[in-house]
């Protein structure tokens, strides 16, 4: 058989490998020397080994580790994955305590939501006597799986495993370091289907896992000077964010701050990581399979949960975290940042308000971007000057997306100034995208719309407007992308200007209102959660 596989031109050997999977690729390469160097230059391998998904765990990264020993394999690994896993094991115990489990394992506490954010109703069904058996099966090996992963955390072992991995890509993989390492997280209430954060876990649970993995990839990769050119802090995962705390460094720690040196792309999720004061609220957002308690005693209390979100309200480097991240990465180029603001009671509303408005404000003060091509902003709120500083810092900026910004104008100055800087001579930008604009006068949000004549064919600025008006909201007619997307892809668009409108007849039940309000859930995660 080797003999005769050998003699197999590598366009067959090619065609053959299309077909197969990763394990049968890696029994194929074992036939002999000749069959090994055609299946490892066919694109059926390189596409396997380009990127990598590994778990936060030892011995999953030391396994990687392993096979990027192989020769031909650490050569084209570019963009590593690092998953952080969250096990709950509330959903088995009630399977167990209560004898019904979810009648959909993809939303096991009912926390999807329809098209204008109405949450499903919870749905359970009888469980039989083997489900409840594998139940306590899966709820045992759960359990184990937390005590060995609770065990390498408090000794360090997943951060070492990490260090080392990060080692062995700078020294063995061919471009010595990645094109990019992406942080992300996963929940597991039982063990056939893999959970997104935003319906499989409470905040807090979700936010302390987050962390962990963010600190440790951090302290892995500085220990470790590997070369890394784009980060992505769970950007793609739902209600998951990091403290912008977490990004500020010790002044004399320096090779914290090289790392940053050579990163062309930052993605990251930010929280301020507010949970509601009310007992009700706090029920609500704790897991919905904990059995609940008889009284209050097992909450905390408003006090001092009012204490807490003070604390972290007040933590400075909430606000010059970012900046100082960002005022490293000179050779930054693209930047999405997306804010997670979770907060549910009036009483730090406006100190999270203001703390929000600081945070690109310091950025914007104190990060100039010189070489960033490509900025993307969601959830933010940011006062004109401070946004139009950010921009200006960014001579070299191409694209510029926004999504759900509130706009506080200043010293007569509103998102009017904004759009002449964007549709200037003096910005060199080819694509704009807007998309859920606010204006915030006086505690008043109004809704910005955007228009430019011509840039649909047979609709004028005026019809366009008429069109989005809420009054006149046409079901048949939503933008593809978004509710209110406004969108220009060429340089000579972008020059024609932009002009808008204030919705002043925002109204709550309309579609444009539920739609936000929809939108918001999602980009929040569910407050229910």
């Amino acid at each position: 058989m080797a003999t005769s596989l050998s003699r197999v031109p590598a366009e067959i050997v090619e065609l053959v490998a299309r077909h197969l999977g990763l394990s049968d690729l890696r029994d194929l390469r074992l036939v002999c020397r000749d069959v090994n160097a055609k299946v490892t230059a066919g694109s059926r391998f390189k596409g396997f080994c380009v990127h990598k998904n590994v778990e936060l765990r030892k011995s999953n990264l030391e396994k990687l580790g392993a096979r990027l020993c192989e020769p031909g394999v650490q050569q084209y690994l570019e963009h590593l994955t690092v998953t952080g896993p969250l096990i709950v094991t509330k959903g088995l115990e009630r399977i167990i305590r209560e004898r019904t489990k979810p009648a959909d394992l993809e939303d096991p506490c009912c926390l999807k939501r329809d098209n204008i954010g109405n949450r499903s109703n919870v749905e359970r069904v009888a469980a039989s006597r083997s489900d409840v058996e594998d139940a306590m099966y899966q709820l045992s090996d759960f359990k184990r799986q937390i005590d060995a992963i609770d065990t390498e955390r408090a000794v360090g072992n997943d951060s070492t495993a990490l260090t080392d991995l990060f080692d062995m890509i700078r020294t063995h993989c061919k471009a010595a370091g990645l094109k990019s390492l992406t942080l992300h997280l996963v929940v597991r209430r039982e063990q056939t289907t893999l959970l997104s954060p935003a319906v499989g876990a409470p905040f807090r649970q979700v936010w302390e896992a987050a962390q962990h993995v963010f600190s440790v990839s951090l302290q892995a990769w500085q220990r470790s000077a590997i070369k890394i050119e784009r980060l992505d802090v769970f950007s793609g995962t739902e209600a998951c964010g990091v403290q912008t705390c977490t990004f500020a460094a010790p002044p004399n720690q320096t090779a914290f701050k090289n790392i940053f040196t050579g990163l062309k792309a930052l993605s990251l999720s930010i929280s301020n990581r507010l949970l509601p004061l009310s007992a009700a609220e706090q029920l609500r957002d704790a897991d919905r399979d904990e059995e609940r308690p008889g009284g209050l005693t097992a909450l905390q209390t408003p006090a001092e949960l009012r204490e807490e979100r003070m604390r972290l309200l007040n933590v400075p480097s909430n606000s010059t975290g970012l900046a100082d991240c960002l005022r490293w990465t000179g050779s930054l180029e693209e930047l999405l940042i997306h804010d997670y603001w979770i907060i549910n009671s009036f009483d730090t509303s406006a100190p999270a308000l203001t703390a929000r408005k600081a945070l690109l404000k310091y950025a914007a003060d104190n990060a100039p971007l010189p070489n960033l091509r490509k900025l993307s902003l969601r959830k933010a709120d940011i006062e004109v000057n401070a946004l139009l500083k950010l921009l200006k810092n960014s001579p070299r900026l191409k694209s510029l997306t926004m999504r759900e910004v509130t706009l506080t104008p200043r010293d007569g100055q509103s998102w009017e100034k904004v759009f002449a800087h964007v549709t200037s001579h003096e910005a060199e930008l080819t694509h704009v995208y807007f998309d859920n604009l606010f204006e915030e006068i006086e505690q008043q949000h109004s809704y910005v719309i955007c228009f430019t004549a011509g840039t649909e064919p047979g609709e004028d600025a005026s019809a366009r407007f008429e069109r989005l008006k809420v009054q006149y909201w046409d079901w048949r007619r939503p933008s593809a992308n978004g509710w209110n997307a406004f969108e220009l892809h060429q340089r000579e668009d972008v020059l024609r200007g932009i002009a808008y409108q204030l919705n002043s007849h925002y109204i709550m039940g309309s579609v444009q209102n539920s739609a936000w309000m929809e939108q918001r859930r999602r980009n929040h995660g569910p407050l229910g959660a």
